[in-house]
């Protein structure tokens, strides 16, 4: 089998090759290769010309002014931190390789993996709208809670009309409640309380349901996105009144937290910015509360057996955040808390 391989003097025309297509078929003038003089004729300017192309390299490549620069690692993070307890900008870039490449392996086709539910008739997972029902799937409560049955018009009916005759009926006897309703500082203990008596054992809680790939091949960017603008309104409100709320964050919050992250690509809107961003934020106020010192501290400690969400997962959202969407500040942010916070040893 013949070389597919040209040599470069053989991809030029000879003056003695027979004529063809492709070929050089006018006359050339037989000069001597150092003739320097201005042609007479089209036979001197064609040789001219042929030299000069032979002179030439065959490819040629110039620089795409289009093209789009290795992002990979943010130059940002080559800075020096200005705290000792932010991460260090080696830990940053390694995380910030492992979590793209995480994001396009994810992306990539997986076999023996069924990613559509095998009943049609059956809900895999909430609604996208359905914020209070996500919580308790994401919480692993039972089907029966966050996929509750759809009352039909008839039983609605039949519920109000109960409702109306209940009213109409007259009573000389006071209303009294259940119990006796708790005050504010007694809001936690009894709601601890209550969850335990419902269970057949105290130390028995619900283990949040983990983000697995055949759940996760079921979101797509936009949904993804609102999922993480629900964690960033229920860490708020698990701020607003941490030890009262029902919303507290969990190890398993973070794993999906970080799964979903990788659902979103380099580009989003503005908006979209901005809700990573409380997000962000609201894992730097969590970050505070781990590392301060005093009864909310003690408060967490106690929690912690219970998969609270721990310091690493919190400096890895927030590293993801800042790293992948070039959202920078939020390191002053962290360097403030750090320097306001007396970090317990």
């Amino acid at each position: 089998m013949a070389s597919l391989k040209r040599k470069l003097s053989e991809l030029y025309d000879s003056d003695d090759d027979e004529p063809g297509y492709g070929k050089q078929i006018l006359p050339v003038a037989d000069l001597p290769d150092d003739f320097d003089g201005l042609p007479a004729d089209g036979l001197q300017y064609l040789f001219t010309v042929r030299r000069e192309t032979r002179s030439l390299p065959y490819v040629t490549r110039v620089d795409n002014p289009y093209a789009v620069a290795d992002n990979t690692v943010s130059p940002a993070i080559e800075l020096e931190p200005s705290h000792p307890a932010l991460p260090s900008p080696e830990w940053r870039a390694v995380h910030q390789k492992r979590f793209r490449n995480f994001r396009k392996n994810f992306s990539q086709p997986t076999i023996h993996v069924e990613y559509t539910p095998t009943s049609t008739n059956r809900r895999i997972m909430p609604d996208k709208k359905e914020r209070d029902l996500w919580w308790a799937f994401l919480s692993g409560k039972p089907e029966s809670e966050w996929n509750p049955p759809k009352k039909s018009k008839a039983s609605k009916l039949t519920q109000k009309t109960k409702s109306y005759d209940t009213q109409s009926v007259p009573t000389d006897e006071e209303p009294t409640l259940p119990y006796d309703p708790p005050t504010p500082g007694d809001i936690y203990k009894t709601t601890t309380s209550s969850k335990a008596a419902n269970t057949s054992s105290a130390s028995v809680e619900t283990k949040g349901r983990e983000p697995l790939p055949s759940l996760l091949k079921l979101i797509d960017e936009r949904m993804a996105l609102h999922l993480l603008m629900y964690f960033a309104h229920w860490f708020s409100l698990y701020l607003d009144a941490p030890q009262a709320s029902a919303y507290h964050p969990t190890e398993s919050h973070a794993r999906w937290i970080f799964s979903l992250l990788a659902c979103v690509e380099d580009r989003v809107s503005g908006d979209d910015i901005a809700m990573l961003r409380s997000l962000a934020r609201a894992c730097l106020a969590i970050l505070k509360r781990l590392l301060g010192r005093g009864e909310e501290s003690e408060h967490i400690k106690d929690r912690t057996k219970n998969d609270y969400i721990r310091e690493s997962s919190c400096w890895i959202i927030i590293s993801t955040v800042v790293d992948i969407w070039g959202q920078h500040d939020l390191w002053m942010d962290a360097e403030k808390m750090l320097q306001c916070t007396v970090v317990n040893q």
